[in-house]
């Protein structure tokens, strides 16, 4: 199972690694528990990718949605397009679950990030929804946009 692992669900794999290093017993003269760390480690790097694709994306969500800007939408989509592609190579089943878990807080990073990029256009403060508006399966969807809402 693992070489299959590694090559189908690498994060999957780290930590299957990561807890069979620290089984190991006897002098095998390994550093098992650091090395498990390190493993651990590499897994959690992949997550920390993945999720930073992620709220790259519902920061452009967003943007496009809440922004009231026409000018930047062509760019901010064709951004969307990149991340999504880069989300694509990192994203196994079991990061896509771990994702999936933790959405809300992804959400509420990339919120705070587009406030902040962004300033006050358009109210956009006032607009944002505090609570995640969007799926994965739209963030993961190449076709799904958000619509631009008009400013009030």
């Amino acid at each position: 199972m693992g070489s299959t692992l590694y090559d189908t669900d690498y994060y999957a794999w780290t930590q299957e690694q990561a807890e069979r290093l620290r089984l190991m017993t006897g002098d095998n003269r390994i550093d098992a528990a650091h090395l498990a760390e390190e493993v651990e480690d590499l897994g959690r790097s992949e997550f920390y990718a993945a999720a930073s694709f992620v709220e790259l994306i519902l920061q452009h969500f967003l943007k496009i949605e809440f922004s009231g800007l026409h000018d930047p939408l062509d760019h901010w989509g064709n951004e969307i397009g990149i991340f999504r592609l880069r989300l694509e190579e990192r994203l196994t089943p079991t990061l896509r679950g771990k994702i999936a878990a933790t959405l809300d807080r992804r959400y509420a990073l990339a919120r705070r990030e587009a406030v902040k990029a962004l300033g006050d256009v358009g109210r956009l403060r006032a607009r944002v929804p505090e609570t995640c508006p969007y799926t994965l399966d739209q963030v993961l969807d190449a076709a799904w946009l958000p619509e631009p809402r008009p400013v009030p």
